[in-house]
């Protein structure tokens, strides 16, 4: 895929964060990594950061020392399906 150049889409780029369950993650692994490219390829656009919010933020966490500044996908450690909630609650 590529990103539709600014032009066409008349508007700034937004920035996302998705929060994924592991079904989702481990049924659909070829999805997510062209979501993650594609947010990589958002990062690094020769675009103006007004225009860019995806790399406006990246170069805010790279700046800050975050190791992935361009991750926007998130979701539970391999293996666990759950919410994660019944390990918290007693």
């Amino acid at each position: 895929f590529d990103l539709i150049p600014l032009e066409e889409l008349k508007r700034p780029r937004i920035d996302i964060l998705a929060s994924l369950s592991g079904i989702f993650r481990d049924s659909f692994a070829n999805v997510v990594d062209l979501l993650d490219d594609m947010f990589e390829r958002c990062a690094n656009a020769d675009e103006p950061i007004d225009m860019n919010f995806i790399k406006k933020h990246a170069l805010e966490l790279e700046k800050d020392g975050v190791e992935s500044p361009a991750a926007r996908l998130f979701s539970n450690p391999p293996g666990d399906y759950g919410s994660m909630v019944c390990g918290d609650i007693v």
